[in-house]
């Protein structure tokens, strides 16, 4: 059983909906502070599968429920051998406040369904239901995973602290453990069993003397009887049976000289039924005459065919589209060149606007300099009219500081604004003056940049035209074409009069050879009706000749056919005759019977062998009956001296002492190879004296008790007697289980650094060894940070809750 996903609400610590997403997870820590609700991830696995934990106790559902919570919900998605399961349990408080299982489920799913899709579907529509109860829940699931609960507690969810006690413990104490882990209480009902089976085996032997009493004794003289009857049915079976086979012979005979007189006629209804036909030699001639011209009209189109290639090739070698191209060349070079003469007068006209505009512009930015001076002079003057209500003669002036010896005259007001005017007046005109000649401007750089562009056409032009004919030239190549081409078509009209007359011979010919392939069609019937007389091969070039052939083989064939069927006549009426003798003879034999029925009459000797053969089988299966029920009242009194023996035996402890010391050793057998695996090949164990030790193949091979070794070394071998022992718990389960996932639920807190390193170092062994899920609970982080996958429960207030963390 290998967990996929866990889904839990409600449930112990979790009030709140959990996932715990295992998949593509091989090897992983649940961690976190003691009390936060590690232990109760693996408790909702135990739960979901068996409807209990171990550590409630009893079967009360009553702990899976939150605090202050009337509905728990869990559901396990795993799977065993490929195949996938979904486990699903609702607990629901009562009105009284117990609590009980409202609902319970298992389902097998497709193997590639998308878990999202659990969320989106109801119960019961993800895939097979397997049990709808929580009592089916119990047979299936041990059925799905191969184990018990009680062994998948010990097999899956490995309680370590045991078998480490299963370790150190003295021999009594040990016992005790592995009578309590392998159930050896199976012993004590086998006991009783074998009681009941010697009961039974004792009642059987006193119904099989019942029986052997009714059923009686069979003499030698009533089997020798039953013997001489047989011999004298046999006699009378062995007489028919040799005259059966020669009427049967006689009467296969008849029937072959029947068929082949049947044959005969056949033959010979065939051989007439062939004819040649009467107007073979017309057909044939004028075949002759439509190929012969059909011939000619094939020479004639391939003559004109010739001419017409041979103006075609001549008017190849005038490039037409080439002396087209280089017309069109020259009047692009006269039209390119006539652009350029009128483009470079209007760049000149252009230029000399363009002086002038910039002239205008030059004047207009000094007129606006001269109003910006101008305008700051009339400021100033506006400036120093506002100060001079403020200068009194003989102080200081609030400007320069200096004293006012006499009072300046007064200013007019008014300059200002009209310096202003003029100087927006100035830029108004700048700004018209600007725009006008940059209009200008892109005007001439316009008319540049097309007159470039044309020199550069003419260049290229030039370039075309380097080594062209002149344009007379051109005209005069042209017309010689045209020339050509004429003559050129005219030989095109030529062939497709030649290929017309060759159309109406091949017509003519279609139709003569449609009737002769009619007549030859006509000849293979006529010959296949008599293929397998084997008649001669056609001459498939004359037609004539292979009907004359066909016409005289057949003539010989028919005469020598005839004497045949003559022969077979008579043949037919000796068959007839020598059926007939049989028949009377078989009458004398058995008379009453019908004597032309060879069933009947073998049917009739085989019954009275039969008769006979069924009374002397009857006699012997009656001695043979009874010899059978006295070596069944044998071999049942054995069984039940047998099964008492067993009882008894299984009674006395010391069988059961000899068991758990057999137990042991396989136990150590198989620890012993799993310890050397883990360890990388340091550590091996051994028993002795009712006592464990660690031999280390580090230090020579030294041999140490259980009771000396450290931490480590002591968590290395517990695991491995763990996992030995979960190998032989699932062994004795009856449907095999998979142990594909192993988790740990064990307190590491108290390992020192270097047995904690020991310890993670083990785990990481049996990680890497592939064959199953390591699940480990601890809430020591520096176990947990060497753990590649890490689930961390937190708890607050509200709830557990758990986060995955992939290192």
């Amino acid at each position: 059983m290998r967990p996929l996903r866990l889904d839990m609400l409600g449930f112990a610590a979790f009030r709140k909906a959990t996932t715990i997403d295992f998949t593509d997870t091989d090897f992983f820590a649940l961690v976190g502070q003691t009390g936060a609700g590690k232990s109760t991830v693996l408790d909702a696995i135990c739960f979901a599968l068996y409807g209990k934990v171990p550590r409630w106790g009893g079967t009360s559902v009553r702990d899976a429920l939150a605090p202050s919570t009337n509905e728990a919900r869990v559901r396990l998605v795993f799977s065993v051998g490929g195949e996938r399961y979904v486990a699903t349990r609702v607990v629901r408080r009562t009105a009284r406040g117990d609590a009980q299982t409202s609902h319970a489920g298992l389902e097998r799913v497709p193997a590639d369904l998308d878990l999202a899709l659990l969320d989106e579907q109801d119960a019961g529509k993800l895939g097979e239901v397997l049990a709808g109860s929580a009592s089916e829940m119990s047979h299936r699931v041990e059925e799905v995973t191969g184990l018990p609960f009680e062994q998948f507690t010990k097999c899956v969810v490995l309680p370590q602290g045991e078998f480490a006690e299963f370790l150190k413990a003295k021999n009594t104490e040990r016992q005790k453990i592995l009578e309590n882990l392998l159930g050896l209480d199976v012993y004590k009902r086998i006991q009783v069993e074998a009681n009941r089976r010697a009961s039974d085996a004792r009642a059987v032997v006193d119904n099989l003397d019942a029986q052997l009493t009714r059923l009686g004794e069979v003499t030698d003289d009533q089997v020798a009887g039953a013997g001489a009857a047989i011999d004298a049915a046999r006699e009378l079976d062995g007489r028919v049976r040799g005259l059966t086979p020669l009427l049967r012979d006689a009467r296969t005979a008849a029937g072959t000289a029947r068929e082949r007189l049947a044959a005969v006629e056949e033959t010979l209804a065939m051989l007439r039924a062939v004819s040649p036909p009467i107007d073979l030699a017309d057909t044939v001639r004028e075949t002759t005459d439509a190929e012969s011209a059909h011939a000619a009209a094939q020479a004639e189109v391939a003559a004109a065919e010739a001419e017409e290639e041979r103006l075609r090739a001549s008017l190849g070698e005038v490039d037409t589209a080439r002396l087209l191209a280089v017309r069109v060349a020259h009047a692009e070079h006269g039209k390119i060149a006539a652009n350029i003469v009128k483009g470079e007068e209007l760049v000149a006209r252009v230029t000399v606007e363009h002086d002038q505009r910039a002239a205008l512009r030059l004047a207009a930015t000094e007129r606006l300099k001269l109003a910006e001076e101008e305008r700051e002079e009339a400021r100033t003057r506006d400036v120093a009219a506002a100060l001079r209500p403020h200068l009194v003669a003989g102080r200081a002036c609030p400007v320069c500081s200096q004293d006012v010896a006499v009072l300046p005259p007064p200013l007019s007001s008014g300059a200002l604004e009209a310096a202003e005017r003029a100087v927006t007046a100035a830029r108004q005109a700048l700004q018209e003056a600007e725009k006008e000649a940059n209009t200008v401007a892109a005007t001439l750089e316009n008319y540049r940049a097309r007159l470039d562009e044309r020199r550069a056409q003419l260049t290229a032009a030039e370039a075309q035209l380097d080594g062209a004919p002149s344009p007379d030239e051109v005209e005069r190549l042209l017309a010689e074409a045209e020339r050509h081409r004429a003559a050129f078509t005219a030989a095109g009209q030529a062939v497709n009069a030649a290929r017309e007359k060759l159309r109406r011979a091949a017509t003519r010919l279609s139709g003569v050879q449609e009737r002769m392939t009619r007549e030859w069609r006509a000849f293979d019937t006529a010959r296949d009706h008599v293929a397998r007389l084997d008649p001669p091969r056609p001459d498939r070039g004359d037609l004539s000749a292979s009907w004359q052939d066909l016409s005289g083989w057949t003539a010989n064939r028919l005469a020598e056919t005839e004497g045949v069927f003559r022969d077979v006549q008579t043949e037919v009426a000796v068959t007839a005759d020598a059926v007939a003798q049989l028949v009377a003879a078989l009458r004398e034999v058995l008379p009453g019977h019908d004597a032309a029925d060879e069933t009947v009459l073998l049917t009739a000797t085989a019954k009275a062998v039969s008769d006979a053969e069924y009374q002397h089988a009857s006699l012997l299966r009656q001695r043979e009956q009874a010899a059978e029920l006295r070596a069944q009242r044998d071999v049942r009194q054995s069984e039940a001296q047998i099964a008492k023996q067993l009882a008894d035996h299984l009674g006395a402890r010391k069988f059961l002492s000899w068991l758990m010391h057999a137990a042991v050793d396989i136990l150590v057998e198989d620890a012993s190879g799993i310890l050397l695996e883990l360890s990388g090949g340091q550590y091996d164990l051994m028993y002795e004296s009712d006592r464990f030790y660690v031999v280390d193949h580090h230090d020579a091979g030294q041999a140490r008790p259980a009771y000396t070794l450290s931490g480590g070394e002591t968590f290395a071998a517990s695991l491995a007697l763990a996992l030995a022992l979960s190998r032989q718990l699932s062994g004795m389960s009856a449907r095999g289980a998979r142990l594909e996932s192993i988790m740990l639920d064990e307190g590491f807190g108290t390992l020192d650094a270097s047995t904690l390193d020991t310890v993670a170092t083990t785990l990481e062994a049996l990680a890497t060894r592939g064959d199953r899920m390591v699940g480990v609970v601890t809430h020591v982080p520096a176990l947990a940070d060497r753990i590649p996958v890490r689930f961390e429960v937190t708890k607050d207030a509200t709830g557990a809750r758990v986060e995955k963390v992939i290192a």
